[in-house]
């Protein structure tokens, strides 16, 4: 009987490692063929990824410029929304008697906003168009820098630029 117990006890542990070592094997066959998949298409799944989280960043940017521009209110903001109210008003890029303190605005989203405004009447849905056009257009730049190289370069890149950290100054 002491005998019978001990074989069956053996038969058990025979029993017991056979079946991990064949669950290991599926285990391995599995990662393997994972691993291998992975490395086939990451690249692919990336660009993918990156792709939607940049479309989801820019429609963000995108309601914050029509919906919550006029609560970014400040000093500067508020002398370049009168500037383009001005440039409209008198029907030229350079006023008279305006005092250019920091900036000429050539490297935001002014002159679009001149335009929008005159179609619009409302400076904070004309410089909130013009600023999605203009980070359109910084976007596609980035791209086109990028041109003839992995998408996965130019999408890391906007990606990375394109976070909205905050609202405001």
């Amino acid at each position: 009987s002491l005998q019978m117990k001990n074989e069956n006890e053996e038969f058990k542990k025979v029993i017991f490692i056979e079946r991990v070592s064949k669950e290991n094997v599926l285990q391995n066959i599995l990662v393997e063929n994972g691993m291998r998949f992975f490395k086939k298409y990451k690249d692919k799944y990336m660009i993918v990824g990156l792709a939607i989280l940049l479309m989801i960043q820019f429609g963000l940017i995108a309601i914050c410029n029509l919906t919550l521009i006029y609560q970014n209110l400040d000093c500067d903001n508020a002398k370049m929304f009168r500037h383009i109210i001005e440039i409209w008003r008198n029907k030229t890029l350079f006023i008279e008697n305006w005092s250019y303190m920091t900036t000429l605005e050539i490297d935001c989203g002014s002159l679009f906003a001149i335009l929008f405004y005159g179609l619009t009447n409302n400076i904070y849905m004309a410089y909130g168009i013009s600023n999605i056009i203009f980070t359109a257009m910084f976007i596609a730049t980035v791209f086109y820098l990028f041109k003839g190289e992995n998408l996965l370069y130019p999408l890391l890149c906007v990606n990375l630029i394109c976070i909205p950290y905050r609202l405001g100054m």
